[in-house]
């Protein structure tokens, strides 16, 4: 329920927003993925009409202070979005698993574990965000399992001791 309440809010004022978003940070202290995971949620939910705009990045911004994430970290999660719409089918692929065609099998592997982690839905379900956004998580998650395997096959890696 209050992260829905820090949904709402973006319509709302920026501080309004980080208050919400600093109440989160002090239900889940010690749960640093899960508010990176909302905030990247809340990332996709602004770019649903392929456009953020600079009042959306500035409430996303406060939002991200109040979870306790860094501008450098909140500019990686806004980077990583604003460039796999540009980028060609491969290329989008490794920018899904936070990689590129020169990272190493290992690496590949371990980005996916992490974010296939990050992105469970029963996880997420079970940190109290509300039911909306486990269905963007649960669609981000098929994304990576996409990403992943389609890597996987151009590297003829084998996946299933993974």
């Amino acid at each position: 329920a209050q992260a829905m309440k820090l949904f709402d809010s973006a319509s709302g004022d920026e501080r309004e927003a980080r208050e919400y978003a600093a109440h989160i940070r002090n239900v889940f202290p010690h749960t640093f993925q899960i508010r990176e995971t909302l905030l990247d949620i809340l990332m996709t939910v602004s770019l649903a009409d392929e456009v953020l705009d600079q009042r959306e990045e500035e409430i996303l911004l406060q939002i991200a202070d109040g979870f306790g994430i860094s501008s450098t970290q909140f500019e990686q999660i806004k980077s990583r979005h604003l460039s796999a719409r540009e980028l060609g089918p491969e290329d989008r692929f490794y920018q899904i698993l936070g990689c590129n065609t020169d990272s190493t099998d290992d690496d590949v592997i371990k980005s996916y574990k992490k974010l296939a982690y990050n992105y469970d839905p029963q996880r997420i379900l079970a940190g109290g965000v509300p039911r909306d956004f486990v269905l963007i998580a649960q669609k981000k998650l098929e994304d990576i399992e996409e990403a992943f395997n389609v890597i996987c096959a151009k590297r003829n890696l084998d996946t299933t001791k993974i």
